[in-house]
């Protein structure tokens, strides 16, 4: 029978699946690394494998985490291709993506462009660059011409330019290749420029000057160097301009009579060509400052001063008078004066001083006159007059052209006058009124003035001029200046008027030609008179004018609360006014203007612009005067126009409007929650249009108050806004704690909520919505169907606002019912049944464990399977079963059943011996799991005959006190737990036979035998003539390698497979078993099969059998034939004789009887009846002795 307990598990199996390759799997290089990045595919990931491999094998075996996305290989070789794998481990199993990259190949390095002094070649040079590169392309270029290119070996390191033009500027670009990507280093350097030609220099006429000129050389240049040098001192070092072509020194202090050399060079970009020089001289300075030291009436005196940085040898000097030399003289070169006497009085005479230096000279002249006599007797008068004085004089004798008159003032020369020599008398106009002069008279002869004759007088002063009266802005004052007048005065006497009364007297000095009167009567009209006094004469100016009217006070500006309207008012001002005027401007334009009568105070402006400021400025008006007070006032700003919500979210909330209208500084926008500010204002500029309040707090009801501000007045508008309420968190859908049911649950959001909206559909079918409380977190729903997907929404209600989320969830499946697991009286089967789940699922995993709770199997089986069977188990061991539904990964309540296979039934039960009164029997242990084996011996009529009960691993057994003879038949039934299998077989006691024979053995033979001495052992005749107890005569038992013979029992046959281990072995005739099992002699009779190594089924009644490798024999039985289908091929069939094996074991004679049948390695089916077997490698037969009586 079977016994079946069901229990009932919550553990959930869990099955893996294949890992899924990476995707977007990108790789990007440098020179020395790679970046690879990624991402994980679907499904579960254990860890990542990155495999980097080049030509040569692999670089890098990397293990990721399982969470890793990307990763840098660094310290790779430029320029090599590389293999990157990206393998995906989970459970044992992989799954690949590979790429392939080539890092960057490295850039030359210590580039260098040299022109090595040449004006048309260029050298490059490099260091070899690092890593993989296949060539070099080196490409030379310069602006407006086509480069030249070279491609080299990676192992060269420099390239060689030549015909290039001189001067020019060369880049020079060497790129690295390796594959399709290459790197490039640059250099510039530039060709020696050209020599100029044709150049020359010239003296210029300042003699201070020298010119160069050139011509332009060839190729290409940038600018000139030009050099002048006085030995091998340099004095000038120029650049000039590419278009120059000639170059003046100047300013060098050069020195005359003296020979300089010039040089020029081309440059270009920093390099310098070949200096070209030539050489030129400069003619001697004449002297400076040549002039007549001393001329009287007999003589002329010349001094001059040598002429700086000029070589000179000494001096030539010349006197003449018309065309005609009157005397020289040679002077050393210290010489600086020369004087000629005895001439004649008020002569005109030229002296010429030569300066002389060796072949080059220069020369200067000056002229001279004698002296004439003064006049006499000289007179002044004013005559009256402010501008004008008459002079008059005695001529004096003596020869004279003509006369010169000098009027001084203060010492200094206001007029001349020359006359001729015959005048008299002048009058002398345009004089400075009240002024004393000085009247110089000199006779003239040819530029040479005589002593002089001097005479003093005085003209009349004149009035002032230009006379100011101002007020300065000032009610009580007025400021008195003039323009001084004309000519000296020695003070100014002025008189204040109010009509004809004398306020103030005033002398005013001449140095300051100013005065003020204070304590004056606002907006009054005045008369001023201002004297002028020179000597005993004074000039009178009158003239009139008002003080400044006071200005009003405390002018004020108000908005009254309007955003069009300003009031102006003010306090009168004091003193004389005409009237009042008001005028309001904006950035300094008139807006408006009103008079208003002196009697008033106050004036209202309209329809202005909202926000704004104006200046407002109250004049009062005096006459021509005015004086005037401003002051700033502004309008009342208008509020934001069309104020609304923008887009908000959860966190933030859009506050929308027009702009006000008029002037706005700019705007402030306040939240507040219950009249309490959240945040501090926020100020924006007057072009904002909205403004984002962030950080808010989710579902709560704010108030915005956006302020329109101008100046100091603030005008707010504000509107009310709800934020959006945030979603609910950790929202999950799971099995309830009963059957068919779902536990909603999930976390509050942040902020504000009324309450929640709880949904549950089943695709697009909305089944049932409930309303939640805001402190509730958990919902159940009941009477759901078993393993269904359902779908749940929770809407977070605030105010009209709501925010869903969702989330699916799935019941817990139905547990299978009826499991049971039956062996079927089988012993290496289960079969399992069970009935359907209701509800929905996919199907059912199915697991097997042993009785030590180690996983035998795990299946799974499609929806509707009712049964399973599980096959290849242990017979007689117990096994539990583990069922459980499955419906979207959601696992059931396992379902537990237990039951057992079947004991297997013993293996090859044999007799083992039989004699008269016994039996013994022998067999292998039952396959699988036994708790012990139940012995029964019964009679022919089924009657017990005997019982034992024996250990699981026992393997004989023996009854005794049998009558000899009888038939019996003995059963083993192998017992596991309740469960039992059974095997029997029928055998016979021994009966008393007429022949015996006997076998005389040396029992020491039989290796490991309990035998010491010879002995003789009788056998019935019958079991030498092919009866079914098989038995040996004679011989030793012999192992050498694997078989080993402990014990020798009379008769049995024995079954060889794979290396054929025997405990027990025949009463004579040695076994020997090394490789694959080596006979030395077998049993008379009996059935030996081999079926790897070697299976008898039959064997031969004497003679060995040696198997070696592949079986070599040398000496074969008389009779019986043998048939080789591989390795054995029979050829002839002989009576008696050896065989003989060679290679494969090839049989030239054969026994004359008994059929052999070998396959692969030989199988016997039947063996001869005697002969000996020889084994030749690993088999040594000791003993080989056959009686048979």
């Amino acid at each position: 029978y079977v016994h079946t307990n069901i229990y009932t598990f919550t553990d959930s199996p869990f099955y893996r699946s294949g890992p899924s390759t990476v995707s977007g799997l990108q790789v990007s290089g440098t020179s020395d690394s790679l970046g690879v990045s990624w991402q994980p595919g679907p499904g579960r990931t254990e860890r990542f494998r990155l495999l980097l491999t080049d030509r040569v094998g692999v670089v890098r075996n990397l293990t990721l985490e399982s969470t890793a996305k990307d990763y840098t290989v660094t310290d790779l070789v430029p320029g090599r291709v590389y293999n990157i794998t990206m393998v995906t481990e989970a459970g044992g199993r992989q799954s690949t993506t590979s790429r392939q990259i080539q890092t960057v190949p490295y850039a030359i390095s210590n580039l260098k462009l040299e022109n090595n002094n040449t004006q048309d070649s260029l050298r490059a040079s490099w260091s070899q660059p690092q890593g993989d590169v296949d060539s070099i392309v080196v490409t030379l270029s310069s602006s407006g011409t086509i480069p030249l290119e070279k491609t080299l070996s990676s192992d060269t390191t420099k390239a060689h330019f030549h015909q290039l033009t001189p001067g020019r500027t060369y880049q020079v670009s060497v790129a690295t290749k390796s594959g399709e990507l290459s790197n490039q280093s640059t250099a510039s350097a530039n060709t020696v420029p050209g020599k100029v030609s044709q150049l020359s220099m010239e003296a210029l006429d300042d003699s201070n000057s020298l010119k160069v000129m050139w011509a332009p050389p060839g190729g290409d240049w940038d600018k000139y160097r030009v050099l002048l040098l006085n030995g091998t001192q340099t004095l000038d070092n120029r650049t000039v301009e590419k278009g120059v072509v000639e170059y003046t020194f100047s300013g060098l202090g050069l020195v005359p009579g003296r020979t300089y050399r010039a040089g020029v060079m081309v440059e270009s970009t920093g390099e310098q060509g070949t200096v070209e020089y030539c050489q030129r001289g400069i003619a001697p300075k004449p002297v400076s400052e040549l002039h007549i030291r001393h001329a009287d009436e007999t003589s002329l005196s010349a001094l001059w001063s040598h002429a700086l940085n000029s070589a000179r040898d000494g001096y030539a000097v010349e006197l003449r008078h018309g065309n005609a030399t009157v005397a020289t003289r040679d002077l050393a070169r210290d010489m600086r004066e020369c004087t000629f006497n005895v001439l004649m009085p008020g002569r005109v005479f030229t002296i010429t001083v030569t300066t002389k230096s060796g072949e080059l000279n220069n020369s200067v002249s000056v002229l001279g006159r004698t002296v004439p006599m003064e006049v006499r007797r000289v007179h002044l008068s004013n005559q009256g007059h402010v501008d004008s004085l008459q002079a008059s004089w005695e001529l004096p004798p003596g020869d004279l052209d003509f006369c010169s008159l000098q009027l001084l003032h203060n010492n200094r020369a206001v007029q001349n006058h020359t006359v001729p020599a015959n005048t008299t008398s002048l009058q002398l106009r345009d004089l400075r009124p009240g002024a004393s002069y000085r009247l110089v008279v000199s006779t003239v002869s040819g530029g040479m003035v005589s002593k002089q004759a001097v005479a003093e007088g005085r003209t009349v002063p004149a009035a002032v001029g230009e006379v100011t009266v101002s007020n300065n802005g000032r009610p009580d004052f007025l400021g008195v200046s003039w323009q001084p007048a004309v000519g000296d005065v020695d003070s100014y006497l002025v008189l204040l008027k109010d009509r004809d009364r004398t306020i103030h007297n005033l002398v005013v000095s001449k140095a300051s030609p100013e005065c003020v009167f204070n304590s004056l009567k606002s907006g009054r009209l005045y008369a001023v008179s201002i004297a002028t006094r020179s000597g005993s004469f004074q000039n009178n100016t009158v003239v009139t004018a008002r003080t400044q009217p006071s200005s009003v006070q405390n002018p004020n500006a108000i908005h009254s609360a309007r955003d069009d309207f300003l009031k102006v008012y003010w306090r009168h001002a004091s003193g004389d006014l005409d009237r009042y005027e008001v005028v309001i401007k904006y950035n300094n334009t008139v807006v408006q203007n009103q008079t208003v009568a002196r009697s008033q105070n106050d004036c209202v402006f309209s329809s202005l612009v909202p926000g704004r400021l104006y200046t407002v400025t109250v004049s009062t008006w005096s006459g021509e005067y005015q004086s005037s007070v401003s002051t700033d006032g502004r309008t009342f700003p208008s509020a934001v126009r069309s104020l609304a919500l923008g887009d908000s979210g959860t966190g933030d909330l859009v506050v929308t409007w027009s702009p006000a209208l008029g002037d706005v500084d700019h705007y402030e926008v306040q939240i507040l929650f219950n009249d309490t500010r959240v945040y501090p204002p926020v100020t924006l500029g007057n072009e904002a249009r909205d403004h984002r309040l962030a950080s808010l707090t989710p579902g709560r009801l704010y108030k915005m108050v956006v302020s329109t501000f101008s100046g100091p007045n603030q005008r707010p508008q504000f509107i009310e806004g709800r934020t959006v309420p945030s979603q609910v968190r950790n929202l999950h859908a799971r099995p309830g704690d009963q059957a068919a049911s779902l536990r909603v649950s999930w976390t509050p959001g942040d902020g504000d909520v009324d309450m929640y909206i709880v949904s549950l559909s089943q695709g697009s079918h909305l089944l049932e919505t409930r309303p939640v409380p805001k402190h509730v977190t958990e919902l159940d729903f009941q009477g759901l169907v078993p393993g269904q997907l359902y779908g749940v929404e929770v809407q977070s209600l605030s105010g009209i606002l709501v925010n869903n989320s969702t989330t699916t969830g799935r019941t817990v499946p139905s547990t299978v019912t009826a499991l049971q697991a039956d062996s079927d009286h089988t012993t290496h089967s289960l079969t399992v049944t069970w009935e359907t789940t209701v509800g929905v699922y996919e199907g059912y995993k199915i697991q097997l464990l042993d009785d030590g709770r180690d996983l035998v199997s795990n299946i799974s089986m499609p929806q509707g399977s009712t049964r399973h069977l599980f096959d290849q188990l242990t017979p007689g061991k117990w096994y539990r079963v583990r069922v459980v539904s499955v419906s979207g990964g959601i696992y059931g309540k396992e379902a537990v059943a237990e039951g057992q296979t079947r004991p297997a039934a013993v293996n090859g039960l044999t007799v083992m011996t039989a004699n008269t009164s016994g039996l013994s029997f022998i067999w292998r242990p039952s396959e699988g799991y036994v708790d012990g084996y139940d012995l029964f011996l019964y009679n022919v009529d089924e009657t017990l005959r005997g019982r034992q009960t024996v250990e699981a691993g026992t393997q004989t057994c023996s009854f005794s006190g049998l009558v000899p003879g009888t038939l019996y038949k003995m059963e083993v039934v192998s017992r596991s737990r309740g469960m039992s299998s059974d095997s029997s077989i029928l055998a016979r006691t021994g009966s008393s036979y007429s022949s015996w024979g006997l076998l005389w053995i040396p029992i020491s033979s039989c290796q490991g035998s309990s035998y010491s001495s010879w002995g003789v052992l009788r056998i019935p005749i019958s079991s030498c003539q092919g009866s079914s107890y098989p038995c040996v005569p004679s011989g030793p038992c012999s192992t050498t390698t694997y078989l080993q013979h402990t014990k020798c029992v009379p008769s049995g046959p024995y079954s060889t497979t794979t290396y054929l281990q025997h405990t027990k072995c025949v009463p004579s005739g040695p076994y020997s078993t090394t490789t694959y099992l080596q006979h030395t002699k077998c049993v008379p009779s009996g059935h030996y099969s081999t079926t790897t190594y070697l299976q008898h089924t039959k064997c031969v009644p004497s003679g060995p059998y040696s198997t070696t490798t592949y079986l070599q024999h040398t000496k074969c039985v008389p009779s019986g034939p043998y048939s080789t289908t591989t390795y054995l091929q029979h050829t002839k069939c002989v009576p008696s004789g050896p065989y003989s094996t060679t290679t494969y074991l090839q049989h030239t004679k054969c026994v004359p009887s008994g059929p052999y049948s070998t396959t692969t390695y030989l199988q016997h089916t039947k063996c001869v009846p005697s002969g000996p077997y020889s084994t030749t490698t690993y088999l040594q037969p000791k003993i080989h002795v056959y009686v048979c009586i």
